[in-house]
């Protein structure tokens, strides 16, 4: 795929087999959408799907109450514990998001 920045828009150019192209204009052509429409949905639903899988961490119920309990825990963070925030926030990586389930 080639990207290429057009003033406020940019181009993505995507080659793809015959028999795709008109899985997705018949795809399209249902949804009363055009190519661009519907690839441009698909595309952003897909990305933000995966970015938000490898956003959150899904706890068991059981593992939640657990983590729960630590947090109200009073105790100081270790030094191990500091350094490896220090590290994670060095990397650059976003804010954790932990979510309960029930698994």
């Amino acid at each position: 795929m080639k990207m290429k920045e057009i003033g406020r828009t940019a181009r993505l150019d995507v080659r793809v087999p015959p028999e795709t192209k008109q899985l997705i204009e018949r795809a399209a052509d249902m949804e009363g959408m055009s190519i661009t429409q519907f690839t441009e949905t698909a595309l952003v639903q897909q990305a933000r799907a995966i970015i938000a899988s490898h956003e959150r961490t899904l706890l068991s119920r059981r593992d939640q109450e657990r983590f729960l309990a630590l947090l109200e825990e009073d105790q100081e963070p270790t030094e191990a514990l500091n350094r490896a925030v220090d590290r994670y926030l060095e990397a650059g990586f976003g804010p954790v998001v932990i979510s309960a389930s029930d698994k």
